[in-house]
This record gives C-alpha cells, sequence and structure tokens, in this order.
C-alpha cells in the first residue's frame, strides 16, 4: 500500500507556484486563468494577501491581551476578508476586483479598531497611512488617489468627532497608553 501512494506521488503532475511558497496542482494553477493584463495586479494582491495573514495574528494576540475581544474579533473578520480575496484571487479570472475588497477590508479594521482604541490619539490611526500605499502598490495613481482618500476622511471624520465632544471608545487601559 505505501508503495503504491509513493507511486501515485510521483507519477501527478505537480507545479510550485514559487512566488508564493505554496504547491497546488497544475489544474488549479491560477496562472492559467489570469489575463495578461492583470498578471502584475495578480502577484502583487497575492503577495499582500499572503503578508495580511502574517500580520493579522499578532494584532488579534495584542488585543487580547489587552482584554479587549471586540477589536480582535474585528481584525478576524479582516483576516477573513483577506482569505476571501486571496482565494477569490487565485480562482477567478478578474483579479483586480479582489484587490478592492483587500483594500476595503483593511480599511474596515484601521477605522473600527481606531474608533475603539480613542480615534486620533490611537496608535491604530498611525497604520492609516499604509492604505494608499497598498493602494498605490496594488493600482498606481489611482489606487493610491481613492485609498488616501478613504484613509483623509477617516482621519476627518475623528478630528469633526473630537472638535464636536464625541470621544471614541479609547478600551485600551490607561496602564498601556502612551
Amino acid at each position: 500500500l505505501a508503495a503504491l501512494v509513493i507511486m501515485s506521488a510521483h507519477t501527478k503532475n505537480h507545479s510550485q507556484i514559487t512566488w508564493s511558497g505554496l504547491s497546488s496542482p497544475r489544474s488549479c494553477a491560477p496562472q492559467d486563468q489570469v489575463l495578461p493584463d492583470e498578471r502584475i495586479t495578480y502577484e502583487l494582491l497575492l503577495s499582500t494577501s499572503l503578508r495580511f495573514f502574517v500580520l493579522g495574528p499578532p494584532f488579534i494576540a495584542m488585543w487580547l491581551f489587552f482584554g479587549q475581544p471586540w477589536p480582535a474579533i474585528i481584525i478576524v473578520a479582516g483576516e477573513l476578508l483577506n482569505w476571501m480575496c486571496w482565494h477569490g484571487a487565485r480562482r477567478a479570472r478578474r483579479a483586480a476586483n479582489w484587490g478592492w475588497l483587500l483594500l476595503a477590508g483593511l480599511a474596515m479594521v484601521l477605522a473600527t479598531t481606531s474608533a475603539l482604541s480613542g480615534g486620533l490619539s490611537s496608535p491604530g490611526l498611525l497604520w492609516m497611512p499604509v492604505l494608499p500605499l497598498i493602494g498605490a502598490f496594488l493600482y498606481g495613481a489611482s489606487g493610491a488617489i481613492i485609498s488616501g482618500t478613504v484613509a483623509v476622511v477617516v482621519g476627518v471624520l475623528f478630528l469633526v468627532m473630537e472638535l464636536g465632544g464625541i470621544t471614541a471608545l479609547n478600551l485600551v487601559p490607561s496602564q498601556y497608553r502612551a
């Protein structure tokens, strides 16, 4: 039985996706399905998505360390959107559409965790300039302009809230604030 398993493993044609470090059967190879003009966006989207898989768990652990499950749940939701973008981009023909969902998920996570951790004084708001950088990384100038506009609107919204006397929840305990 072991020899049969080893022989069947050697006879199948498997390809290695070197840019992501993942192994997949040739029949699921997404390179064949991507339009040539979307090839760069496709590869950038997958590499960005894989980086978010690495960044999410430490932030989830940090919020759970603070004893705050809601920001951790929001980041888990963002990671689920990230997984959906990664999986959808690998299987779909229109990879560029999944990048916008990835940017929207990141904007959602940054805005809500910043609102929950102090608004303008939140350390999470310092990550907001990353949004236009990733937009530029994926889509060039148009991506930077659109995602930069979202980042500015969120910052102005927090400024208007604080000038109007509305304070964010500031769930971070005082002993951990800078």
